[in-house]
């Protein structure tokens, strides 16, 4: 062998070295381990915001609900038509399922009498509060701590769920819904927050994996969570020791993350130089924080933007999706299949499980396809957001016509298509919304998370305004308005999406902001690419 040829393999061999300490799966990777505390944190955010959804199935005295609403009804001289339960096929009774005034009711124990109105209107509190804190939630994440923001965004989670089981058991639900409207004003800074971290920390290439880990911790806050919420339920700990226990993991959690995380990776003490030298060479330079506060948002330009445009309708079809699921989901199969509460558990949390598996496999095949050069940004995204669109529509129609107590598992096939789906949208529109304007995306993330809890507060209000007595031909009709809109969301970003950035979206040029004395490590300087929202969320 030649000493050219030697030298050649050498370097090679040196190459795959650094490649591998630099990798993003390397067991020191810093910006691994930020991703896994971010999932980690928005689990614990997640499952405190979502295991009312379940909760509600148990703690609410179903029978006594539909006692006093065939009263109103009778007063108002409503006459219902109701499927009577010797209609039910003998193979879905159980011990928990009866009859009142004509109503098949399946009750799980709950003590506390709220109308199916009050129920929709606390599920949404907290959808309230996010709306009135995202949008400046967004324009702190630019110019502060995100680090920060994040922990005091788990800190007021941590609080509310606290309180929840006495405030629920001793005041009025108008108390309730007030403590769900402050835990929104966190759930407000948490995905802003979030997306500033991840886009100082993670390069563009990695970026729909990334993402995908991030927002793992919605899938397992539905997979693990879901069915945790059912086993208290049927103990003698009962629904209360469902909120204790969120709130332990939530503040457990932010002792952690204040004594690891940074806001850059220029702060970190701990990191092998090959990955600094990485993340130096392939994440961009963020203006200074003055240079920040001086610059004016383009708020013509991102409202004007056909692709932001696209992420801004995509985001309102996902969420209305994952109110569906992970707050009304439960209360659909109590109602439709009449299962019992183990059965719900379990069949509310398997389309979270799937999303972990297809999330995490979908996301990192695009990344390697896009590292190889096999399939641009743009493609990567418009194919991602295409397929969750139209599985997740499609689905949620089939589910509606084949809603069988008798057969509960075409059902449950169903709903774990739609979490298939619905995991495909990480490489899709939220890839692309991170990436379009860097600069900005802390704004844009706000924006899209104020849009997307629009989406929120829509889903509870269908269920409101159609579902009276919970019958399949109601769920029915708020299954198919949310499948059309996603469907045309898919359409919609399939025409103007892109995963590209926008010129007028990298900001102020970074070499412009500095200067040859500036010092990295001060907190005025911070990096930047793009990355990830939203979502899951």
């Amino acid at each position: 062998m030649t000493s050219t040829s030697l030298q050649t393999e050498n370097v090679a061999v040196q190459t795959r070295k650094i490649s591998r300490q630099a990798s993003l799966f390397h067991p020191y990777s810093r910006r691994l381990h930020l991703m896994l505390l971010l999932m980690t944190g928005f689990f614990c955010a997640s499952y405190m915001r979502s295991n009312l959804g379940m909760s509600m199935t148990c703690l609410v005295n179903t029978t006594g609900v539909a006692i006093e609403n065939a009263k109103s009804q009778s007063l108002k001289g409503i006459t219902r038509k109701i499927q009577n339960q010797t209609n039910i096929p003998l193979e879905c009774l159980h011990e928990d399922l009866e009859e009142e005034d004509g109503v098949a009711i399946n009750d799980y124990g709950g003590t506390i009498i709220w109308s199916q109105n009050v129920q929709n209107q606390i599920l949404a509190g907290t959808f309230w509060g996010s709306l009135v804190a995202v949008i400046p939630s967004g324009y702190l994440a630019d110019r502060t701590s995100p680090m920060n923001l994040f922990s005091i965004s788990l800190l007021i989670y941590v609080t509310c769920t606290a309180l929840f089981p006495i405030l629920a058991n001793n005041f009025s639900y108008h108390i309730v819904f007030l403590s769900r409207f402050v835990m929104g004003l966190g759930e407000g800074i948490l995905i802003p927050a979030a997306n500033a971290l991840i886009t100082r920390w993670v390069p563009n290439q990695e970026k729909s994996t990334a993402a995908a880990i991030f927002t793992l911790g919605n899938q397992f806050a539905g997979s693990i969570g879901i069915p945790i919420v059912a086993a208290f339920c049927a103990s003698s700990f009962g629904w209360p020791a469902v909120f204790y226990f969120c709130a332990f993991l939530g503040l457990t959690w932010s002792i952690v993350w204040r004594l690891v995380v940074t806001n850059a990776p220029e702060k970190a003490k701990r990191m092998n130089k090959y990955e600094r030298t990485f993340l130096q060479e392939n994440i961009e330079r963020m203006p200074r924080k003055a240079s920040m506060k001086m610059q004016s948002v383009p708020w013509l330009k991102i409202f004007t933007s056909l692709p932001i445009l696209a992420c801004f309708v995509s985001i309102s079809a996902v969420n209305m999706v994952i109110v569906l699921l992970q707050a009304f989901m439960p209360t659909f199969l109590k109602e439709v299949l009449y299962l019992k509460l183990s059965q719900n558990g379990f069949y509310s949390a398997a389309p979270f499980v799937v999303q972990i598996f297809s999330k995490l496999f979908w996301s990192i095949g695009l990344d390697h396809l896009k590292a190889t050069n096999r399939i641009s940004n743009t493609a990567a995204c418009k194919v991602s957001q295409c397929f969750a669109a139209f599985t997740i529509g499609i689905f949620l129609i089939l589910i509606t016509h084949f809603a069988d107590c008798s057969k509960p598992e075409i059902v449950l096939f169903m709903f774990c298509a739609v979490g298939f789906g619905f995991a495909t949208a990480i490489s899709g529109f939220y890839t692309s919304m991170l990436s379009v304007a860097p600069a900005y995306v802390g704004i844009i993330s706000s924006v899209a998370q104020f849009l997307g809890n629009v989406g929120m507060l829509i889903c509870p209000a269908l269920v409101s305004f159609f579902r009276t007595n919970g019958t399949l031909r109601e769920w029915q009709i708020i299954f198919y308005i949310v499948a059309i809109y996603t469907i045309f969301s898919g359409v919609f970003f399939l025409l103007f999406g892109t995963g590209d950035t926008l010129e007028w979206g990298r900001g102020i040029s970074s070499n412009k902001d500095r200067t040859d004395g500036d010092d990295l490590n001060e907190p005025e300087e911070f990096p930047l690419k793009s990355i990830e929202v939203t979502l899951d969320h």
